[in-house]
């Protein structure tokens, strides 16, 4: 018994000393253990993956500037945001604004003689006749009868310092968009042309469902004056029908309408005519003061210029052909009248011979 109660204190001291040494080695690991990261942490910070993701909204709100982020701004994927249904992104939206779809509902269209109307539909500058206009071409060819309409409407807009004119072209939807406009520009520029203040004239266009025939049809533009006097009528009486004839003088041989002998637009006569020009020449054996007058026409299509042109070499070839019948040149004069409009009836492109 002696001997076990210092063996066990000797133990008990040495058991205390081991817990004193085992608990001062667990306490300083533990404290190395938290400034030493653990691989889980570290990969976490150091890699790009997965990249975070933020909306732009967060970036206004938050006011991250790029510059202060330059470094980590790679690693920022913004997603877009969700926009309701009646909103666009930016990037999505065209440019609209200035561009208006000019393709309007067409309506029946209804061909007008070549008036000058008022405000209530009303001719107060009338011809009865129509200007022509050829598809997909702007310009717009005026009856030689109704020449005199720009003067007209001059003294209109002269006599009301207020009044103006509008010009509406028409067009079909088949044509290019713009050629309405152009066909009153057209009519516009020769307005223009005598004298009339640029101010006072105003074109705009419509679309109507023309109907082309051979590519030709008749009317094309709208004339309106505005803000004149209602009671104002007419500078010609509205009863007077404005056209242009061909006088046919009296006696034999004495008017002739020739539409055939035309190869394409150029006269080359036939036996029709050298048949007609025979019985010419005998009447003028008996009536030696007689003399023979050549009028050559052309059709409405093409350029005025052009087809005057065409209608002085028709009137040449139809000179010479008479002259060589046997009349005498002094007896033969041959007039070009272009696309002028002769009588209103059948073919315009013609070789109108008289005997007076």
């Amino acid at each position: 018994m002696k001997n076990f109660v210092p063996g066990f204190l000797i133990f008990l001291f040495y058991c205390m000393g081991c817990f004193l040494v085992l608990g001062y080695f667990f306490n300083d690991l533990k404290k190395d253990h938290e400034h030493i990261p653990s691989l889980h942490s570290t990969l976490n910070k150091n890699t790009t993956t997965p990249k975070k993701t933020i909306k732009n909204t967060t970036l206004i709100q938050e006011g991250i500037d790029f510059k202060e982020n330059q470094n980590t701004i790679d690693s920022v994927r913004v997603e877009s945001i969700n926009t309701s249904d009646d909103e666009v992104p930016l990037s999505n939206q065209k440019e609209t604004s200035n561009v208006k779809d000019i393709k309007q509902a067409s309506l029946k269209y209804e061909a007008l003689p070549f008036s000058v109307f008022n405000e209530a539909s009303e001719a107060v500058v009338p011809c009865n006749l129509f200007t022509r206009i050829y598809k997909n071409r702007s310009n717009v060819k005026i009856p030689y009868a109704c020449i005199n309409y720009g003067m007209e409407i001059k003294k209109i807009l002269t006599l009301y310092k207020e009044s103006s004119l509008t010009l509406t072209g028409y067009s079909s939807p088949e044509e290019p968009s713009d050629l309405g406009k152009q066909r009153a520009e057209y009519i516009k520029k020769l307005l223009l042309g005598i004298g009339i203040d640029r101010s006072r004239l105003h074109t705009n266009a419509s679309f109507q469902d023309i109907n082309y025939i051979n590519g030709v049809a008749k009317g094309g533009v709208l004339m309106r004056i505005n803000n004149i006097d209602p009671l104002f009528t007419s500078i010609i009486p509205t009863n007077k029908e404005v056209t242009i004839k061909t006088t046919q003088p009296d006696g034999p041989y004495a008017y002739k309408k020739f539409t055939t002998g035309f190869k394409g637009d150029y006269f080359y006569s036939n036996q029709t005519f050298t048949s007609y020009i025979s019985l010419v020449k005998s009447y003028l054996k008996d009536n030696p003061s007689k003399k023979i007058e050549i009028y050559t026409y052309t059709d409405p299509v093409g350029n005025a210029i052009d087809n005057m042109s065409i209608s002085k070499t028709n009137s040449e070839t139809a000179q010479r052909i008479v002259a060589q019948s046997g009349i005498p040149a002094h007896k033969i004069k041959s007039i070009a009248m272009g696309d002028k409009i002769v009588d209103g009836i059948g073919n315009n492109k013609c070789v109108i011979l008289k005997v007076k």
